[in-house]
């Protein structure tokens, strides 16, 4: 049997435990529930994160202590190879983020669950993906 939609302690809403995950399951909802939920709806948040807030995450995530190491990756790699690498890494970076939070976006509408942390969506992925990987759900958490 494949879970859909599980719904955490802070939606407040009971369910049942399944494939060895901490997460209370609810059976999966009709094609046309999925379309219609809007996860930004649903969500309370007392302090929610800025455009600037989110902004300076990246950053500091994104460069934090590998700044220091910086002046000797340019001095091995040279000026011009240096800023090349720096953006196309930089570029790889942001798209994978793009593609994390999209994915957040998508597992917060099929679970019907109005947001998700980074190891939840791994675990969502992984109840929500093909059988033989289910198993392993608790373990990508």
């Amino acid at each position: 049997m494949l879970f859909y939609r599980y719904r955490c302690d802070k939606d407040e809403v009971p369910g049942i435990v399944s494939n060895g995950s901490t997460l209370p399951l609810v059976d999966g909802p009709g094609d046309d529930d999925i379309i219609d939920y809007n996860p930004f709806e649903h969500r309370r948040l007392a302090h929610p994160t800025s455009d600037m807030d989110t902004l300076i995450h990246l950053l500091k995530g994104s460069l934090g202590s590998g700044i220091l190491a910086m002046p000797v990756a340019f001095k091995n790699a040279g000026l011009f190879f240096g800023l090349f690498a720096t953006f196309f890494i930089g570029a790889i970076c942001t798209y994978c983020v793009h593609v994390l939070v999209k994915c957040a976006h998508e597992l917060c509408k099929k679970t019907q669950t109005p947001s998700l942390s980074f190891a939840e969506v791994a675990e969502a992925a992984f109840l929500v993906g093909p059988e033989p990987v289910q198993k392993y759900a608790r373990l990508a958490k």
